[in-house]
């Protein structure tokens, strides 16, 4: 896979410039594959459709944008949509701070 990617790298900025059938075949493709805010947006509002069929949809900070509540509801969703839609491994940490540090200032 390396090689291909090295490949691509030397070889494709010359192949854009001469060839404009698969430059713009790989734009197609590129706009078609890509994450954009409205296209990530329905994928949130899908997966908040699956994870709360029956339930009432309240109004609430971290989530009302797509109708959530509970940030834990929302963290839920995101890291769903995160992890089985773009690949991205995301990790929960809670780090205790026994120095009462904020922004390097004691607090």
């Amino acid at each position: 896979m390396t090689d291909l990617k090295t490949q691509l790298q030397t070889e494709l900025p010359e192949l854009l410039r001469h060839d404009s059938g698969f430059r713009q075949w790989l734009e197609q493709l590129i706009r078609q594959t890509a994450v954009t805010p409205k296209s990530f947006d329905t994928l949130l509002l899908e997966e908040i459709k699956r994870s709360r069929p029956c339930r009432e949809q309240n109004v609430g900070a971290p989530g009302a944008r797509w109708g959530i509540t509970p940030k834990h509801d929302f963290c839920a969703v995101l890291k769903r949509i995160l992890e089985n839609n773009l690949g991205i491994k995301v990790l929960n940490v809670n780090e205790f701070d026994d120095g009462d540090t904020v922004f390097d200032t004691p607090d």
